[in-house]
């Protein structure tokens, strides 16, 4: 019994893993976040790569994962685009 407990929470682990490695990559192939998240105002490029800092978009791809996962293991799930909250005060209500 003891077994099979331990292989269905690895499993859990391991589905929750691959999922969140499918969610970031999912952001990252439909186009760039940065431009997406950008002010209809703002069109300079000094705009654009102040977007990018902000986000951590112009780390690396594998130290982008580990913010986000970091994160999401804290809790933290950014904010909202639409409401400018935080998503988890969303989520929670």
């Amino acid at each position: 019994m003891q077994k099979y407990i331990i292989a269905r929470v690895g499993q859990g682990v391991f589905t929750l893993w691959a999922l969140s490695v499918l969610v970031f990559l999912s952001v990252h192939l439909t186009g760039d976040p940065a431009l997406f998240l950008m002010p209809i105002d703002a069109s300079s490029k000094e705009d654009y790569e102040a977007i990018k800092k902000q986000l951590g978009l112009d780390k690396p791809l594998y130290e982008q994962y580990g913010l986000f996962l970091g994160n999401a293991l804290q809790g933290d799930f950014g904010k909202s685009i639409i409401d400018h909250r935080p998503a988890k005060d969303i989520l929670a209500s």
